[in-house]
């Protein structure tokens, strides 16, 4: 038989078929959701595997067509298999091993495959894209009574500052602090697709209604925008719509240029200030601005900085001392993670951002009267190469500076000092809570957490380390730091597995089991869909697990809370929601605040208990665990409804909390069964979705009723046990494919030589 093939740039045929299946699987995977987030700015867009499936379907079958066009290529490209699998040539070594290694390979694969696909996935149904839905008919003719004029959309500007920028961002490109916590993130109004398509009157309609007020049609749709008309008049939403605009240097698509406020160029340092800054730092900079506060109460945490007390905590000069211009400069521009402060380098020319800042200069008279002195630490100095030796001795360092005292073992600022603060003097001072990297205010690159350990920040405890710790020292303490950071960026994953196991599911937060299961990070942002709102809230993150045996299922709760502080009215609490009706059909996805009619919601609430002297007494507790009942409710009208207590007999939900003060965490086990055969409870089912969501309350942060931190809704996917057919079939799916490839092996040595 003729060895021969037919070769391209010295591959053979069969090489490039196996070069261009890999190439073309990698696109379709990953290059064309990379592209296209690269396009529109939106990040990576994951592809269906539907999708995948049926590209590589064509590739195929080009490859087909290619290989049968021709009889005579078709021979040369399979000749290399032939050559293998025939009796011909000399029985080497390294073709033996290929023969045998092919043989086996090959129904293994295929068998493996079968199992795969049998296997039941724990991908939750699609959520629709956010669409622009028709408008009801009472707003379809809704005209903007006001002329844009300066003083309108500076009275609009006062409102979206307070209210929207949470979640939308000041600059309404919808990086609000809150923001990383919804699933999908709040539109960027900057974007010529975003508002700039819509009328006046779409906007007056959606800042009313909400997401509550979506049309019952839109199915799975997913907002917590809130319902604001009746905490805004008519009027002053009109306004609040033309600052949007403004703001985000848009113009309404049934709006006129020539009856558009044509916003005039910004002028000097004062106009900028002005026009751009006094909404949260106020007219004089003391950080008094009209957006700080919304009904007598502070709604801005951490507050605007007062640029009347010469303090300025970001910065590369000596602790106690002015910034320099650069970090100055450099806040402007980058802005401050974390807090209200946005980058403004996209939105202001590099010459308008150096007359806000000699501008932001002239509410403290000691930049007159004192020389700054030069930087201590230069921020574009060369960064070391991190080692896990570098953030041993970083480790070390923590305990031996005593870093702890404030910020606690493990960095979840629950340090001694913090707690004795809060709990005997309630002073407010808090520790920076060091896992979660996103709030570090300067930046949490290592050079940033550099730069903060060797120079301190003024107005706070935080005192500098330049004299105490050699450059090196400060470099691997700062890598310590960095270390036990979470991630700026909240992941994507939506889903959690209630893991299958056997035997009886343990009330105990600390047994081995939980600590085995991988948790599921989700973000909690401040209610705002309900009055009372929470717009300082002091919950950001928490972890679950779920485990079920069959017949129960578990949930292991943690979340971080520094001080443990709470009373008799102002309790820690955790609450887990789930909508009590099955996703599909005509059943749509409920609103958060606490589901909506035709879909009720059940709700499992979780209370620590409070008595004289707890305080003292949870720092020192011997028996840490926290017996208390956890009270099943269910809300069957949203958050209009009252909440119903479900009666005795059907309090079928067990609860345990435990708090860890060397971590400084709460951990919470509820379980119940996965059917209860009540109405008013949430069925669970092996191997179909639910939905749920979280609520945390933080009694130190007076958290009461709906003032409290929430999270968006996630899947809950209980694991099935494997179907004994699934093995069944792969072991069938070997046989047949080790009987097609000893045939073919026959057929190859039967058949004559060429």
């Amino acid at each position: 038989m003729k060895k021969g093939k037919h070769s391209f740039l010295g591959l053979a045929d069969l090489a490039w078929i196996a070069i261009i299946l890999v190439i073309s699987y990698v696109l379709f995977k990953f290059g064309i959701g990379f592209f296209t987030g690269l396009g529109t700015g939106k990040g990576s867009i994951p592809i269906p595997s539907s999708i995948i499936f049926m590209y590589m379907g064509i590739v195929i079958i080009a490859i087909a067509l290619y290989l049968t066009i021709d009889t005579d290529r078709m021979l040369l490209v399979f000749n290399p298999i032939v050559y293998l699998y025939s009796s011909e040539g000399n029985p080497s070594a390294g073709k033996n091993v290929i023969w045998i290694a092919s043989v086996v390979a090959f129904p293994l694969v295929i068998g493996y495959y079968t199992y795969q696909r049998l296997l039941v996935k724990t991908v939750p149904p699609g959520d629709p894209p956010g669409i622009h839905f028709d408008l009801p008919g009472s707003f379809k003719d809704l005209q903007q009574p006001f002329k844009w004029t300066p003083e309108n959309i500076s009275k609009g500007g006062e409102i979206f500052t307070g209210l929207c920028q949470p979640c939308h961002g000041f600059l309404g490109d919808g990086k609000g602090w809150m923001a990383r916590a919804w699933i999908p993130k709040p539109i960027d109004f900057r974007e010529s697709g975003t508002i700039a398509q819509l009328a006046e009157r779409y906007l007056f309609w959606r800042i009313t209604e909400g997401g509550i007020g979506l049309p019952q049609g839109t199915i799975g749709y997913r907002s917590v925008m809130p319902r604001w008309k009746d905490a805004l008049d008519n009027d002053t939403v009109w306004k609040v719509i033309q600052f949007a605009y403004v703001n985000a240097a848009q113009r309404p698509a049934d709006v006129l240029e020539k009856d558009h406020y044509p916003e005039p160029p910004l002028g000097d340092g004062k106009d900028i200030y002005e026009r751009k800054c006094w909404f949260c730092h106020g007219l004089n900079g003391d950080g008094n601005g009209p957006g700080v506060r919304w009904d007598g109460d502070n709604i801005m945490f951490p507050t605007p900085r007062d640029f009347t007390s010469g303090q300025f905590k970001i910065r590369t000069t000596p602790h106690g001392s002015l910034p320099s211009d650069d970090d100055l400069f450099r806040a402007i521009s980058k802005g401050l993670p974390g807090s209200v402060m946005p980058s403004w380098e996209e939105v202001l020319t590099e010459e308008e951002r150096r007359k806000v800042m000699d501008y932001i200069k002239g509410f403290n008279d000691r930049f007159k009267t004192e020389e700054v002195p030069k930087p201590i630490v230069t921020i574009a100095a060369s960064e070391p190469s991190v080692t896990e030796a570098m953030k041993e001795k970083g480790r070390e360092l923590f305990k031996s500076t005593k870093c702890f005292l404030c910020h606690g073992e493990e960095g979840g600022a629950n340090g001694p000092i913090t707690v004795e603060l809060k709990n005997q003097w309630d002073m407010p001072f808090v520790a920076r809570d060091l896992t979660a990297g996103w709030t570090y205010r300067g930046g949490n690159e290592l050079k940033d957490i550099f730069r903060a350990i060797t120079t301190g920040l003024n107005g706070t405890p935080m005192g500098p380390y330049a004299e105490i710790l050699t450059d090196d020292e400060r470099w691997s303490l700062a890598a310590f730091v960095k270390s036990i950071s979470r991630p700026v960026e909240p992941g994507v994953q939506v889903v959690l597995d209630s893991k299958l196991i056997t035997g009886e599911i343990p009330m105990d937060a600390d047994n081995p089991l939980w600590q085995g299961i991988e948790p599921l990070g989700l973000e909690l942002a401040g209610q705002l869909i309900a009055v009372p709102r929470q717009f300082t809230p002091s919950i950001n993150h928490a972890r679950v697990r779920s485990v079920h045996n069959g017949n129960e299922i578990a949930f292991h709760i943690e979340w971080n809370d520094s001080t443990n502080m709470q009373d008799e009215t102002f309790k820690d609490a955790v609450a887990i929601q789930f909508p009590t009706k099955a996703l599909g059909g005509d059943i749509p996805k409920p609103t958060l605040a606490h589901g909506q009619e035709k879909v009720n919601v059940n709700i499992w609430h979780w209370k620590s208990f409070w008595k004289a002297g707890v305080r003292q007494e949870l720092l020192n507790v011997e028996e840490p665990y926290v017996e208390a009942a956890v009270k099943e409710l269910n809300v069957e009208r949203g958050f209009v409804a009252p909440l119903t207590l479900q009666p005795p007999e059907n309090q079928h939900v067990s609860g345990r909390g435990y708090w860890n003060g060397k971590r400084g965490l709460w951990q919470v086990v509820m379980k119940r069964k996965l059917n209860t055969g009540d109405s008013n409870d949430v069925k669970f089912e092996q191997g179909k979705f639910t939905l749920f969501s979280l609520g945390i309350w933080d009694g130190s942060n007076g958290d009461i009723g709906s003032k409290k931190s929430i999270t968006v809704w996630y899947y809950l996917f209980p694991e099935a046990p494997a179907r004994g057919g699934v093995y069944f079939y792969a072991l069938v799916s070997i046989i047949m494919a080790a009987a097609a490839e000893m045939w073919l092996v026959g057929w190859i040595r039967r058949k004559p030589s060429a």
